[in-house]
């Protein structure tokens, strides 16, 4: 197949190699992303629209070796007989070591350092030294479901029902629906939490009282596509009607509050915003432009400028100019804002987001588990501030915090609306639009990190981050390209959630979940495959486009629904390592040896 029309009239074109590897596309706006392959149909390079060429390099076992950016930039892998052991970037190395086969004993970037222990092939700790140092513990049953997680000074018990399903979550009881599993109810002593799903499994409704307080709820209509069409959400009292409009590809055209429209968008061929109106944050009209590689040149009277890797570097408005360093690994080191502040970051090994330090001062430290979970906050001192308790959902449900518990309720794409203390009482609730821009916060003292869509919020930047990008809420666009480029499922390789925020999430930066997605993305992907590149690593910038996305397969219509429920799984570290920059977890080729032998390793 060499085309793909859309429902909005637009195409995509395909062009390809005599051994059927995509060498080209071509998105709506009749832009080329080019490709090449080596001799054994790897993807050797990837030619931009205007930036330059990335360049891929194998051994001959086939494993990534080599990612040369277009700025001459270079990340190394170095493996020992069959594992990976160190990562060479111009930031630094990260070396791994093992205790037995493919266990991984640590991992080291600088003065960060994780260690892993474990029961055979279950991890039971991770411990973590440098800035933040801390450990998590776990134990498990003999189904090797997780039943005691320690983190932050205390333990979180697990148990379940003969299903393997969650029911109870430290202080938390998990009901159940018993012909399907799914949860109805997530109660303690104080907190009582009602969920409401359609007959696609799709949650369609959501209310939290606490203390017999109803603190907020909301339900949602949806159309034959799965989109929500109307939300009625109450919050603290006070209700709001909102009715969402959309296009034909999917993306929010209007949305009307109360009967007043409030946003309305206007799109380019390729996706790309053009114009807003937002009345809820005064903007009567606005005007977007962008290079010929999607990227933002200019939003109102801000102009922005990127670098040939493609991270954001500045954004000037005026008289006020913002500047952005990136890692070659997309972790962002430091902004230089208007006033004259630096805001910096460190990061672990795996690329999380540890600490955040202003003007010279640590100010605050992350405690996470996997890459998207944040579990404590602790301050410069390493006192705790914040920790977080979780039931079944991807976003917690209570903290503890100076000593006292408060209840944290979300809208629809777990964007933090309410916290409230354990009387029922509102001590801050959030007002956002559609994309995330904060409108109105009843209590800004009362910090807290979680922002739109579950994301951390940095509320000096006003950037959020989602696992391994940044998202900008001010224009609707992540600051650096998809890691894995065009498998991300948009032609725009910054854009948010195919310009959905209403119905779709993007909790690790890197691929959309939504109800319906486009066929380019939904039909063409090989999920086998896109797994082992992103196990190869993000920093391997584009997947192989003729592996990951099959053509022929996009005349189908049949398009899954989305399902709103999302649980995080939390009760599965052996899963572990989820990270896509660790090349050595990908799945084994059917070329390559059994990397252990289990009768050698049963223990550590």
């Amino acid at each position: 197949m060499t085309g793909v029309g859309r429902p909005d009239g637009s195409s995509l074109g395909f062009s390809y190699d005599g051994n059927g590897n995509t060498t080209v596309l071509t998105n709506p706006s009749s832009i080329q992303h080019g490709f090449g392959f080596n001799a054994v149909n790897l993807n050797s390079s990837y030619q931009t629209p205007i930036s330059g060429t990335y360049s891929y390099v194998y051994d001959r076992d086939r494993r990534l070796t080599e990612i040369n950016f277009p700025s001459g930039r270079q990340i190394r892998n170095i493996y020992d007989t069959t594992r990976l052991s160190r990562v060479q970037t111009p930031e630094g190395n990260i070396d791994y070591t093992y205790l037995c086969g493919t266990n991984v004993g640590s991992i080291t970037k600088g003065t960060e350092v994780i260690t892993f222990g474990y029961d055979g092939r279950l991890i039971t700790s991770e411990s973590l030294t440098g800035n933040l140092n801390q450990s998590l513990g776990y134990t498990y049953n003999n189904d090797f479901n997780v039943t005691g997680f320690t983190y932050a000074g205390d333990t979180e018990n697990y148990t379940y029902d003969d299903d393997g399903l969650l029911t109870g979550a430290g202080s938390f009881t998990i009901t159940r629906n018993a012909q399907n599993g799914l949860p109805e109810s997530v109660s303690d002593g104080a907190l009582n939490q009602g969920l409401t799903f359609n007959g696609y499994g799709e949650q369609d409704g959501h209310g939290s009282t606490i203390s017999g307080q109803g603190v907020s709820s909301w339900s949602l209509a949806q159309d034959d596509n799965g989109q929500i069409t109307q939300k009625i959400e109450t919050v603290d009292g006070t209700t709001s009607n909102y009715d969402y409009t959309y296009d034909p590809m999917g993306r929010l055209l209007t949305v009307t509050k109360d009967s007043s429209l409030v946003e309305e968008y206007d799109y380019d061929i390729n996706g790309t915003r053009i114009y807003e109106m937002n009345a809820l944050r005064g903007i009567a009209s606005r005007s977007f432009t962008y290079s010929d590689e999607d990227h933002l040149l200019t939003a109102g009277t801000a102009s922005y400028q990127y670098d040939v890797d493609g991270f954001l570097t500045t954004r000037t408005d005026g008289a006020e100019v913002t500047t952005y360093n990136y890692s070659s690994r997309g972790e962002l080191l430091n902004v230089n804002l208007p006033g004259g502040s630096i805001i910096e970051y460190v990061h672990d090994p795996l690329g999380r987001r540890i600490a955040k330090i202003d003007d010279g001062i640590t100010v605050e430290k992350y405690l996470w588990q996997g890459l998207t979970r944040l579990l404590a906050i602790y301050d410069g001192s390493n006192t705790l501030i914040m920790r977080f308790e979780y039931a079944d959902d991807r976003m917690p449900v209570a903290m503890t915090r100076g000593g006292a518990t408060y209840y944290l309720t979300y809208d629809q794409v777990g964007s933090l609306r309410v916290v409230a203390d354990s009387a029922g009482n509102v001590v801050k609730m959030i007002d956002y639009d559609s994309f995330g821009n904060i409108i109105a916060d009843t209590d800004p003292l009362f910090n807290m990190p979680f922002g739109f869509a579950g994301g951390l919020h940095d509320r000096d930047t006003g950037l959020v981050r989602f696992g391994y990008r940044d998202y900008d809420p001010d224009i609707g666009r992540w600051t650096a390209k998809d890691p894995i480029g065009l498998a991300g499922g948009d032609t725009d390789l910054f854009g948010y959630c195919l310009s959905d925020p209403v119905n779709r999430i993007d909790p690790m930066g890197l691929k959309i979940i939504g109800h319906i997605v486009d066929a380019f993305v939904a039909i063409g992907i090989n999920a086998l495959k896109l797994t082992t590149w992103l196990a190869w690593g993000v920093s391997a910038l584009f997947a192989p486009l003729g592996d990951l996305i099959d053509p022929r397969s996009l005349s189908n219509s049949d398009l899954p629904p989305r399902s709103r429920w999302i649980p995080d799984d939390p009760w599965s570290p052996n899963k572990w390592p989820t990270d896509p920059w660790s090349p050595n977890i990908r799945p084994k080729e059917p070329w390559e040896p059994a990397p252990w032998s289990p009768n050698k390793c049963e223990r550590n």
